[in-house]
């Protein structure tokens, strides 16, 4: 069985992160306040960007985070698991699936499995098991999106969330016990 199989079917918390490069075509935020990292609501999910190994800057702006980055930087992303169940993330950047650099679906596409109290670094989009294309901020022109066909969603990062279903474990059943201390209370049988 699958592990999407077993989670929770039709629920998902999706998050959602824009990304603005300082060197290229970024627009000043104004009074923006800063931010932590991209948070659900509905559960105990983060969605985070490192530059080096260090939580990027983020600032708020009408109901949207951005992150900052310098132009051809390479950042990462990590998804944080504060449950105790396990979830499946299914991530995308710039409109494309993180796992195959295809167009982003979160209904058909597999994503990563994070463990409970866990998290995972996605540090690029998949090449093969053991190579990745990394991520990198850059103009909407030299994006990856841009050069494989559609630019349309180009800085914006995206996570589905998918629990794992809890299922209790079964009762166990106590086995059957004959008391025999409480015989000795009766009488014996006449003789």
């Amino acid at each position: 069985m699958t592990f999407r199989k077993k989670t929770t079917r039709g629920i998902g918390i999706a998050l959602s992160l824009t990304l603005a490069s300082a060197c290229a075509e970024a627009r000043p935020i104004g009074d923006a306040r800063s931010a932590g990292p991209l948070t659900s609501a509905a559960g105990g999910y983060e969605l985070q960007v490192l530059v080096d190994g260090v939580l990027a800057p983020t600032f708020f702006q009408g109901g949207e985070t951005y992150v900052m980055g310098a132009l051809g930087e390479r950042y990462t992303l990590r998804i944080v698991n504060h449950t105790a169940r396990r979830i499946e993330a299914v991530a995308s950047v710039d409109g494309r699936d993180v796992v195959d650099g295809r167009p982003a679906d979160f209904r058909d596409k597999r994503g990563y499995i994070v463990p409970a109290w866990g998290s995972v670094d996605i540090d690029g989009w998949r090449l093969s098991r053991a190579q990745v294309a990394a991520f990198r901020f850059s103009s909407v022109a030299g994006s990856y999106a841009a050069r494989t066909g559609s630019a349309r969603e180009v800085g914006v990062i995206g996570a589905a969330i998918f629990p794992e279903r809890y299922l209790p474990p079964p009762r166990p059943i106590a086995p059957y016990s004959y008391d025999r201390s409480r015989d000795s209370d009766r009488a014996p049988p006449p003789a």
